[in-house]
């Protein structure tokens, strides 16, 4: 089996926030998600949505991960690496938002492969579009 995951967060600084997420299983509904945030940035927010949706499926899958979010995407596959190479620092300082990414860490390697790809939102993608109406 495997299985594709739309995934969107959505927040404000300081301010309230919240995760949707829609998983198919060999293209077929499998679940959906959701859960309001009394706190988060929209990176945040991003980064819980993935991690969310990949805990929600069954240990050791192969896994496709689709998000509106270049933050996520670009994040997890490009800097994620360099930063964990770099003992978690950017030339600028510290890696920002690192304890989500942590918990991002520790949701894909639950799995035996994920694969991160970007879409672009609000686009009539259906799985992006329930996603994003879920959080």
């Amino acid at each position: 089996m495997s299985f594709t995951i739309y995934s969107d967060g959505s927040g404000t600084t300081g301010g309230p926030a919240g995760i949707g997420f829609v998983a198919y299983a060999d293209g077929l509904p499998f679940s959906e998600g959701s859960l309001p945030l009394a706190s988060a940035t929209n990176q945040q927010a991003e980064l819980l949505a993935a991690a969310h949706a990949l805990d929600s499926l069954p240990e050791g899958q192969d896994v496709v991960l689709v998000s509106d979010s270049k933050y996520l995407v670009r994040g997890y596959t490009e800097y994620l690496p360099k930063w964990r190479e770099g003992g978690w620092r950017r030339r600028r300082g510290p890696v920002a938002n690192l304890h989500y990414c942590h918990r991002l860490i520790v949701a894909v390697e639950r799995h035996r492969s994920v694969r991160f790809e970007w879409t672009l939102g609000h686009n009539g993608t259906e799985g992006n579009e329930r996603a994003d109406r879920r959080r």
